[in-house]
């Protein structure tokens, strides 16, 4: 048996990486990166303490709280203006309020009371004369929290409830 030997010249069994097996490879390359990239921060999201149904009850309990101890009792959500200053300046205060209103060491809690339409903050006058704004609490500084707003009158004061004002409680 004789072997026959082409005239063209032997080719060899490795070729080389071609431009399309190339272009192929750095897309789905891409593609995966693009969707590990994007899909990332949704891995840490679960671990993220945003505000929750649990703030949202401690808000409730707070604002609830608030009203019954400066309530003037004519009516449901009526305030008495000199009970809210001594309340605000005595109970509110950063340091206070924690322990005032039996709350946990990591709950933040903001009070303020505002107009309805929440353009401005209230002010009463205490029994002293000088006038008190109606917030307390620790500062809100925009953090991600759960507010809670309930509808509140000053039948004793009316000019400075008038017709009606809202109490704002924040927790985070």
């Amino acid at each position: 048996m004789s072997t026959s030997q082409s005239p063209l010249p032997k080719r060899r069994r490795d070729r080389a990486q071609t431009a399309q097996d190339y272009a192929l490879g750095i897309s789905i390359f891409l593609l995966v990166l693009s969707f590990v990239i994007g899909y990332f921060p949704s891995l840490l999201e679960p671990y993220d303490s945003g505000a929750g149904a649990a703030e949202s009850a401690t808000g409730n309990r707070v604002s609830q709280t608030i009203i019954s101890e400066v309530g003037s009792g004519r009516a449901p959500n009526d305030i008495n203006s000199t009970l809210a200053a001594t309340y605000f300046t005595s109970n509110l205060s950063s340091d206070e309020v924690r322990k005032n209103l039996s709350l946990s060491e990591d709950t933040f809690v903001n009070v303020t009371v505002k107009t309805l339409n929440r353009s401005s903050l209230l002010e009463v006058t205490d029994p002293s004369g000088t006038p008190i704004a109606l917030a307390g609490g620790h500062t809100y500084q925009n953090e991600s929290a759960v507010t809670v707003s309930r509808v509140i009158t000053m039948r004793d004061d009316l000019g400075a409830c008038r017709p009606a004002c809202r109490i704002v409680v924040r927790v985070w």
